[in-house]
């Protein structure tokens, strides 16, 4: 390999570059790091939303109660 020499604006150059391939890296890990639920838990979630009922009281305000 040769010895070559570089002006500054190379050195920004070089340096550019590596700042757009580091973002490009970061953006990409991070895309491929968003997970979604398990569906066993959305099925949770969704069977107990339709097991709750919320009632209005005159009395006591709200009356929440599971139904199963």
């Amino acid at each position: 390999m040769e010895n070559t020499t570089y002006s500054f604006l190379d050195f920004q150059n070089i340096q550019n570059d590596e700042q757009k391939l580091i973002d490009l890296l970061e953006s990409d890990m991070e895309a491929k790091t968003l997970k979604s639920p398990k569906s066993s838990s959305v099925n949770a979630i969704l069977a107990y939303s339709q097991a709750l009922s919320i009632r209005k009281s005159h009395h006591l305000g709200f009356i929440e109660k599971i139904l199963n």
